[in-house]
C-alpha cells in the first residue's frame, strides 16, 4: 500500500460578506478522538470486496483481469467477475447457459468434501455431477478472507504509527476499530485517525477546551471548497444544504477518511 494520505489541495476563499459559523463543537472533536459514536463527525469507512469468491478464483488460477471467469457451485454460478458481466452472465445463471452466452467463459467449481477422504476440501473436476454426495466447502475463501482482514490492521496499525512518530501529534488518540461483518465485508471506524490528522494539519483546532467552553463551535474551515479525487463517489445533499454553502468540519473529516481509506 502507498505512504499515508498526503494533504488535500484547497480551492482558495473566495471573498465573502459573512462566515457562517462551523457547527460543530470542541467537545464533538474530542468525542472523535475517543472513537465515540456520540460524535456527528464519526467516519466509518465500509470495505466491500465485489465479486469475492471470483477474485479469489482469479488470483488462485493467475486468470487475466480481461478473462471472464465464474465461480460454479453444483449447476448454478454464484459469483462473477467484471469480465464476464458483458457477456449477459449474471449469477444464478445455469453454467450451461452461461457457456452459451460467454463461450470464452472460465468456470470454476468451489471446493468440495468427499466422503472417505479424511474430511479435507480440495478442487475437483467432476464435483458438480457429484451434487449428492459432495458437499460445499468455503474454506478456500475464508483463508483470504483472513488475509486480507490481517492486511487491514497491519495498514491501520503503520498509518497510526507514522502519525505517532511525526510532529504535531495529539498527546493521545485511540486505535482505530475494525469489525469484520462477512466473509467479503469489513467497517473501520477511522475517527480517531481522523481527529490526529486534522490536529496535525490545523494548528487552530489545538486549543484544549476548559470544561466550561467546550460546547464553543469550532473556527470555521480555512477553506471555501474541497477537492475530491476522481474515483470518490459524492452523496446527496441534505435538503437544507446547497452546493454554494462553504463546507464544515464534517466534509474535511469525511475527506480525510477517503484519504486513509483509499492509501
Amino acid at each position: 500500500m502507498s505512504r499515508s494520505p498526503s494533504p488535500p489541495a484547497f480551492l482558495q476563499s473566495s471573498p465573502s460578506t459573512s462566515v457562517k459559523p462551523s457547527r460543530y463543537t470542541f467537545r464533538h472533536l474530542h468525542l472523535l478522538r475517543q472513537n465515540s459514536p456520540s460524535s456527528p463527525l464519526r467516519v466509518i469507512a465500509h470495505i466491500d470486496l465485489d465479486a469475492f469468491y471470483a477474485q479469489c478464483e482469479m488470483v488462485r488460477l493467475g486468470t487475466p483481469r480481461d478473462t471472464p471467469l465464474a465461480v460454479q457451485q453444483w449447476d448454478s454460478l454464484i459469483a462473477i467477475n467484471y469480465a464476464a458481466r458483458p457477456f449477459g452472465v449474471t449469477r444464478m445463471l445455469s453454467a450451461i447457459e452461461a457457456k452459451k452466452r460467454c463461450p470464452e467463459l472460465v468456470l470454476q467449481h468451489v471446493a468440495t468434501f468427499r466422503e472417505g477422504e479424511g474430511g479435507k476440501w480440495a478442487y475437483r473436476d467432476d464435483a458438480s455431477f457429484n451434487i449428492k454426495t459432495d458437499k460445499v466447502s468455503l474454506d478456500p475463501y475464508r483463508a483470504q478472507s483472513r488475509r486480507i482482514l490481517s492486511t487491514i490492521k497491519e495498514e491501520v496499525s503503520r498509518q497510526r504509527d507514522e502519525i505517532i512518530s511525526s510532529k504535531d501529534v495529539p498527546l493521545e488518540f485511540q486505535a482505530a476499530r475494525i469489525e469484520k461483518a462477512s466473509v467479503d465485508e469489513v467497517f473501520i471506524d477511522l475517527s480517531s485517525l481522523v481527529y490526529a490528522v486534522l490536529y496535525q494539519r490545523y494548528p487552530e483546532l489545538r486549543r484544549t477546551p476548559t470544561a466550561s467552553d467546550k460546547t464553543t463551535s469550532l473556527p470555521t474551515p480555512p477553506t471555501t471548497a474541497l477537492e475530491w479525487f476522481p474515483e470518490d463517489g459524492l452523496v446527496d445533499l441534505d435538503e437544507e444544504e446547497t452546493e454554494e454553502d462553504d463546507p464544515d468540519w464534517d466534509d474535511v473529516a469525511m475527506l480525510i477518511g477517503a484519504e486513509i481509506t483509499r492509501s
